[in-house]
């Protein structure tokens, strides 16, 4: 594995804004304030400091060619999740996620992901591309480059204390494509310099498919701000389109609905949700 990052275009849900060309360097690194998805269109470059890592928990050496910095500290005390999710469903993302005192002098690492495609080697491992992060349910600090038996591309969830303060490390190992980061958890996060404009509410979030793996049916738990028809899209691991569904009676707020996927072989698949002009997709397991 190999980390690479990404200069790119700024969408923020609920409006769309422009940075080209920023937050390719830790002393740039976006301010997060709310909970919620922001979105990153292209990574380009890596800025004006190569920050390149060695000897980090995850792997021997991280190059940095498309760099992503993120930041935020917390308000109120809790836990955190986030999501990664490329939006070349075939593409690496990785990760290295540090604890500072609010400045990139002092980076103490506390989650690595490296798992994925290894470097010089064409081969591919499902389990260990597309979406990635920090889940409730991964027990592990790191994974190395590659993909190991147990790997599932994500870890262990932080348990955060008030005036912490984050930064997140991103590479896209295969492309120059971008990446939606959903941050999720009942700790809250203080407002910085440089993020008042952004929009609080997640405007659509597709929140969980279960059971995971499923054999007939799946639920889908999702939450919106507007009543507008959904259309959801089961897709391969590739992101083939097999079918589009419309959605009605959506409310506001959380909605479920339950999806048949008997006809479905057994393997990995793309669950997309889209209304209007945003998106949210997750991964499943057909057994």
């Amino acid at each position: 594995m190999k980390i690479k990052f990404f200069g790119l275009i700024l969408l923020c849900i609920g409006s769309i804004k422009t940075h080209a060309q920023l937050h390719q360097d830790c002393t740039s690194s976006k301010p997060i304030c709310t909970k919620g998805t922001f979105h990153v269109n292209q990574m380009q470059g890596y800025g004006n400091d190569n920050e390149s890592k060695r000897n980090t928990i995850c792997h021997d050496y991280i190059s940095e060619d498309n760099s992503y910095w993120l930041k935020w500290t917390i308000n109120k005390g809790g836990v955190l999740t986030f999501i990664l999710d490329p939006l070349s469903k075939v593409d690496d993302l990785d990760f290295v996620l540090y604890k500072t005192d609010n400045s990139c002098g002092n980076l103490v690492e506390v989650r690595c992901m490296a798992s994925g495609r290894s470097f010089n080697n064409s081969r591919i491992n499902n389990n260990c591309i597309g979406e990635t992060g920090l889940s409730l349910s991964s027990l592990d600090e790191f994974e190395t480059s590659g993909c190991k038996f147990n790997d599932d591309n994500y870890l262990k969830f932080l348990s955060t204390n008030r005036d912490e303060s984050y930064y997140l490390f991103v590479n896209n190992y295969t492309s120059g494509s971008g990446f939606s980061f959903t941050l999720e958890g009942d700790a809250t996060l203080k407002k910085e310099n440089g993020c008042e404009s952004e929009i609080e509410e997640l405007y659509l979030s597709l929140h969980s498919i279960a059971p995971n793996p499923a054999d007939r049916t799946i639920t889908i738990n999702y939450s919106t701000q507007s009543k507008r028809p959904l259309v959801y899209h089961l897709m391969s691991i590739n992101g083939e389109s097999i079918t589009s569904v419309p959605i009605t009676g959506v409310n506001e707020g959380a909605n479920f609905k339950e999806i048949n996927i008997e006809h479905l072989s057994s393997g990995i698949y793309l669950l997309k949700l889209e209304q209007g002009i945003y998106s949210s997709t997750k991964r499943f397991i057909k057994q």
